[in-house]
């Protein structure tokens, strides 16, 4: 375990990691209090396991970007998510594209736009249940707070989409994590007026021999 205990950065995109999976990941957060970044991208996460992730993500120290996109979250795990977004002191990028979200979940994000003090970035895009009323709501309230907010009828803000293509090329490599987790934080702490067209682009990699 000694040998993951300043681990800043887990990806384990499409991995079918399920809700059994997920509950190892939420027991990883609770215990390494130094990662930074964690992509669950395409792993069959449920409500069960979103719920258990959240909890842990409401505790963490750390965690500035949580990718949990193209899984079956619906609103029962999407509420705990959305307070988990209201308690953490760190996140700064939410990542739900393509799930289940509907109207109570929107709601809750809603509500948990208004109390966030660190969140940016938030990506509901392909949550096609969710009502117009409760998108707009999300929407109005992001619009108030300064926070990128992508929703399921909305074309991708450039701003926004430089910084998914950014965070995506960041979580793919596979050498010089520790430089390149940096620059990318840096980058999301400069990118904080989203109305402009700000384009982030992630350097390529360093050969090495």
């Amino acid at each position: 375990r000694c040998h993951f205990k300043h681990l800043e950065y887990l990806g384990l995109w499409n991995n079918r990691i399920e809700d059994n999976g997920a509950k190892f990941i939420a027991d990883f957060l609770d215990h390494r209090s130094h990662l930074h970044f964690v992509n669950l991208h395409g792993n069959l996460i449920s409500d069960k396991g979103a719920i258990t992730i959240g909890k842990a993500v409401a505790k963490h120290q750390h965690l500035k970007v949580l990718n949990l996109s193209y899984n079956s979250i619906a609103d029962d795990g999407m509420q705990v998510l959305a307070k988990a977004v209201e308690q953490t002191v760190h996140l700064k990028f939410l990542d739900l594209q393509h799930n289940s979200c509907a109207k109570i979940g929107a709601m809750s994000f809603a509500h948990a736009l208004e109390k966030t003090q660190t969140l940016k970035y938030l990506n509901l895009s392909e949550n096609d249940k969710i009502p117009k009323i409760a998108c707009d709501a999300v929407e109005d309230v992001a619009k108030g707070r300064g926070i990128a907010y992508v929703g399921p009828k909305h074309t991708v803000h450039s701003a926004f989409r430089g910084m998914t293509h950014a965070l995506r090329h960041i979580l793919r490599l596979n050498s010089h994590k520790n430089k390149k987790l940096e620059d990318f934080d840096i980058a999301l702490l400069q990118a904080e007026d989203f109305e402009h067209d700000i384009e982030i682009h992630a350097a390529e990699p360093t050969e090495t021999a």
